[in-house]
């Protein structure tokens, strides 16, 4: 792999999952290179790693493992809550879900109840790729559809903030100061979760890339650009009277920011089947 795809993964899975990481070239066998991913603040060693590297003639491998100094990163990724933990599973499940993908988690562990037991700990995906394996579109595709989803899931257990964006709408810590001026704690907490870049991750891919409400889709109007779909929660944090474990096949569905805005115009927010059927459409 070239050299310069390590800036195309980084920026990739930054984009994708709030997470700053570090991408190294650890050894290159002529043109069968591995890169090395790892999170901000940790090395290859004392944290996760990510390993992405040619396989067979057209696919990738990639590799989530934890470095041989992580056991204190590992107990505290045991710590993480009941959520965290449901959260970082169905990324992983919805790995396995694409096609030409073989996913396992080790040693002797299975999609729905793994967890992170000593440095042993492993997660394996092995992809068929479109075109050539070390083109830049399939190791942006390899980023984006593996290393965000696996990186994301070891980051929630670790308890890692994400890393703001541009300041603007799709800033998640903007969205925070501007609700905490206003003194609504809860509304803040929604509004944060609810632009989470992994709720968005998982709820697109389990969704689709389209509005639940009224089926726009972004790539149709708008291809080449980063999609503008957001997340909602069909539930408002603020209205659960004890916690749960929420679960975002059920609890997330994607909406278009015209849709997004429209369901929280009335307190307590629209259903989107109440929404849809305020809808009326063009003749």
């Amino acid at each position: 792999m070239d050299e310069n795809q390590k800036a195309l993964i980084a920026q990739t899975v930054l984009e994708v999952t709030g997470v700053a990481v570090e991408v190294t070239t650890p050894r290159i066998d002529g043109v069968r290179g591995s890169l090395f991913a790892y999170i901000d603040g940790y090395t290859t060693q004392n944290g996760p790693r990510f390993t992405i590297k040619p396989h067979g003639l057209k696919s990738h491998q990639v590799i989530a493992e934890m470095g041989t100094f992580a056991m204190p990163c590992i107990k505290q990724m045991q710590s993480a809550t009941a959520d965290q933990l449901s959260l970082a599973r169905c990324l992983i499940r919805q790995i396995a879900q694409e096609p030409n993908t073989t996913v396992s988690v080790g040693p002797d562990q299975t999609l729905d109840n793994w967890i992170v037991t000593d440095t042993n700990f492993h997660i394996e995906a092995i992809t068929r790729v479109v075109g050539n394996q070390y083109d830049d579109d399939a190791v942006a595709q390899t980023a984006t559809k593996f290393i965000a989803p696996m990186l994301a899931a070891l980051a929630e257990l670790i308890g890692y903030e994400e890393q703001p964006g541009q300041a603007g709408e799709n800033d998640p810590e903007a969205e925070v100061r501007a609700f905490d001026e206003e003194g609504t704690i809860t509304t803040a907490t929604l509004k944060k979760r609810e632009r989470s870049r992994r709720n968005r991750l998982l709820c697109i891919a389990i969704h689709g890339d389209h509005c639940a409400v009224c089926s726009f889709v972004p790539e149709t109007t708008y291809p080449g650009l980063t999609s503008i779909i957001e997340v909602h929660h069909i539930e408002p944090l603020s209205q659960i009277e004890a916690a749960r474990i929420y679960d975002p096949r059920t609890d997330l569905i994607p909406l278009c920011p015209n849709c997004h805005r429209a369901i929280h115009r009335r307190f307590p927010a629209f259903l989107p089947e109440e929404l849809r059927n305020l809808i009326i459409l063009p003749t």
